[in-house]
């Protein structure tokens, strides 16, 4: 049974959170209060989602916090990003208080959106993705023909890629 109160569920991009990744529950163990996740009628965890990060602290609060709801919880997450700048790696870390285990996800996408027209020659997804950037991430991934996507945010506006690049692949582009 075991009870996990006081242990931490951090589940973030793996590096920096981007704050375009969104996270919730998709589980029918459990149910969503407010911040509260609950089962058998009380609280067993707290939870925040800020800035692409997802916190969940155990806390046994009413319910306790059994090994098999952690591990219902953890299997309930679910990922979404409307904007995916390709595939991105998910990283959880649980701390149970004594250790800290982490593992990482790859969500894969074929997608690239390019939401910037501010030209940069090395990946930084925190300003958003420029073409350059967006070619340099298909380039990196196992997808075939990644598909490049212009959002509305850089539709109709110029930008002048910065620095050449060698493309390994095919790759489709949509402007929508």
């Amino acid at each position: 049974q075991g009870n996990w109160k006081g242990a931490t569920l951090k589940v973030q991009r793996t590096g920096t959170a981007i704050t375009s990744d969104s996270f919730w529950f998709n589980n029918s163990s459990f149910t969503i209060r407010e911040n509260s996740i609950q089962a058998h009628g009380g609280t067993f965890a707290t939870f925040t989602i800020v800035n692409g990060v997802l916190e969940i602290n155990f806390t046994s609060e009413v319910t306790i916090a059994t090994t098999n709801l952690v591990n219902e919880v953890v299997k309930g997450i679910s990922y979404r990003n409307d904007t995916p700048a390709g595939d991105a790696s998910i990283q959880f870390t649980l701390n149970d208080g004594y250790a800290t285990a982490n593992a990482v996800v790859t969500v894969t996408s074929d997608l690239i959106y390019v939401t910037s027209i501010i030209e940069e020659s090395m990946v930084n997804l925190l300003n958003g993705v420029s073409l350059t950037e967006a070619f340099l991430i298909g380039n990196q991934q196992a997808t075939l023909e990644p598909k490049i996507v212009f959002t509305s945010a850089v539709n109709g506006q110029s930008s002048m890629m910065t620095s050449s690049i060698s493309l390994n692949k095919g790759f489709i582009l949509d402007v929508g």
